[in-house]
């Protein structure tokens, strides 16, 4: 069976195009744990029509904690062998059940990957005829799997990159939520921060190269929502993701997963150095300062404890940024080659 989750806040406009590509599933083994995160509109209501009308789906009501928290409530009322997630203002082609279960089951995967397709505010053609004999299929490595996080990688996806990082574009073993669930308190990247363990803990992944899940492009996305400041838990991240991989490194000893040990050490200080100049252009004051202060204060930490390799290029630009970080953040405007 598996445990569709479904956190739900004010999306009384897409609730019923979400629920309705859930009921056409041609896979029915599954049921539908709708976690209704305080919403202030008629989703509950909705909620509760689909409730009745079929005994698969189950509400649970709270007060309003984050997409993270809505989520771990799902986890903890899961029942079956996988788990999936739906955001609420998405919805899903009709065989994507059957097809990722099907391959799960097949190639005894802990994780099997979709591709997405972003799609208008009214989309609703969720019933387009997909066939399994049809998907392309291809298997990464854990070391391939995270790097797909950092890097476009056309060969694989055009989206790779938001495909490996998002969780609703995946099949979860529940064991896979075992002993880590999102982290709650952070209102951005909860993706992003589990999204490096369960792909090492995994053992890697399937990746099945077909858009069975359309993202709505609404103003409201978070996908579409600028820079602020709560963006900078991306940070906690990278953090994150380095001593992951740094860990995986250690158990496996070979020159694959230090060279990703590596990379990961390079883009957590493009990170910092990015995220440096937002400061600089989107905030102000004391918090600027004291963010700012922090951004370089880490810098000097990773190239003090030197968790991975740099090349001498990059290692002086950034020992530089540390020493001049105003004229650099200047400079990030025409970067080289560099951090390019």
């Amino acid at each position: 069976m598996v445990s569709i989750i479904i956190p739900i806040y004010n999306v009384e406009k897409y609730l019923h195009i979400c629920l309705d590509s859930v009921l056409a599933q041609t896979y029915t083994d599954y049921e539908v744990i709708l976690v209704n995160d305080g919403s202030e509109d008629d989703s509950g209501k909705i909620c509760e029509e689909y409730v009745k009308k079929d005994k698969r789906f189950s509400l649970i009501s709270q007060n309003n904690k984050g997409l993270a928290s809505a989520r771990n409530t799902g986890i903890r009322a899961a029942r079956g062998e996988y788990i999936y997630f739906i955001d609420s203002d998405d919805c899903i082609n009709s065989s994507l059940l059957e097809i990722v279960v099907n391959i799960a089951d097949q190639k005894k995967a802990n994780i099997v990957q979709i591709n997405l397709m972003a799609v208008p505010e009214d989309y609703e053609d969720y019933n387009k005829p997909v066939y399994i004999s049809d998907v392309p299929i291809q298997k990464f490595s854990v070391v391939q799997a995270i790097r797909n996080l950092d890097e476009d990688n056309q060969r694989y996806a055009k989206d790779i990159r938001l495909t490996t990082t998002v969780v609703w574009t995946k099949l979860y073993r529940r064991e896979a939520f075992k002993n880590f669930l999102f982290p709650e308190g952070m209102r951005m990247h909860e993706d992003q921060m589990v999204a490096h363990r369960r792909i090492a803990e995994a053992g890697g992944m399937i990746f099945l190269d077909c858009p069975l899940y359309y993202y709505r492009q609404n103003n409201t996305s978070l996908i579409r929502i600028g820079w602020t400041p709560k963006r900078l838990s991306i940070i906690d991240c990278y953090e994150d993701r380095l001593r992951c991989v740094l860990e995986y490194a250690e158990k496996e000893q070979s020159v694959k997963s230090r060279e990703l040990a590596d990379y990961i050490y390079w883009r957590y200080l493009v990170c910092l150095f990015r995220n440096y100049d937002m400061i600089c252009l989107k905030m102000s004051g004391v918090e600027q300062k004291e963010k700012k202060k922090e951004i370089i204060q880490k810098v000097k930490q990773l190239l003090k404890e030197q968790p991975g390799k740099l090349s001498f290029a990059k290692k002086l630009f950034f020992t530089c940024f540390c020493m001049f970080p105003a004229v650099f953040q200047k400079l990030f405007h025409v970067r080289n080659k560099i951090v390019g």
